[in-house]
């Protein structure tokens, strides 16, 4: 999408914005007051150019499906780096986007946040407690931080939610199998027994 530019708004814009640009030129001779025109023109495409050809304002202009669709293959390619920009930019066009929170937590997550990952990932289920996608990652995180228990619990809601992803595949299964459910102090002939982290909140 291009954006027309109006040059004498833009100008004036700027006269705002750097004031002491503004009251230098016109303390300049008579001789070379005709070149202040041409000076902000070019200091006001400079600002044009940072504003608006940034990539992520460039992926505004693409639409919400399909710059999910390009940052989803992106996330599947183990892109991480190259997919983060798209998912920041789709959790800012939708911040209610379940589908967007998730893979956005799972690339910062990969990159090396993974507090703030595993914080989009919560946000993702609070959203919509059925997206696979997010137990999906959630369990995959736990995993990755040696928290088997809640690792298991993810993955049994992930196959609850979408039977089809229940790949009965050899790591999850053996994973299922050594932890199963732990029943929780709030449920009926609960002994008050503990997940995993020691804590009966998630």
């Amino acid at each position: 999408m291009h954006r027309r530019i109006n040059c004498a708004c833009n100008a004036g814009s700027l006269s705002a914005r750097c004031p002491r640009v503004t009251h230098l030129l016109t303390q300049l001779p008579g001789a070379l007051r005709l070149e202040q025109s041409v000076i902000l023109f070019c200091l006001a495409l400079q600002i044009l150019v940072v504003t608006y050809l940034n990539p992520v304002a460039i992926a505004s202009g693409v639409s919400f499906d399909q710059l999910y669709v390009d940052a989803q293959k992106l996330l599947q390619s183990r892109e991480s780096k190259k997919a983060l920009p798209l998912y920041r930019t789709l959790v800012k066009m939708r911040p209610s986007s379940a589908d967007a929170r998730a893979g956005y937590g799972w690339v910062l997550f990969d990159l090396g946040q993974r507090e703030q990952g595993m914080r989009e990932v919560h946000k993702s289920i609070a959203i919509n407690p059925k997206n696979a996608d997010a137990h999906h990652h959630l369990a995959v995180m736990y995993l990755q931080l040696n928290r088997m228990q809640e690792s298991a619990d993810e993955f049994r809601r992930e196959f609850a939610i979408n039977p089809k992803r229940d790949c009965n595949c050899g790591p999850v299964k053996s994973i299922l199998a050594s932890y199963p459910p732990v029943k929780r102090a709030d449920q009926p002939g609960s002994d008050g027994v503990k997940n995993a982290s020691g804590n009966n909140s998630r």
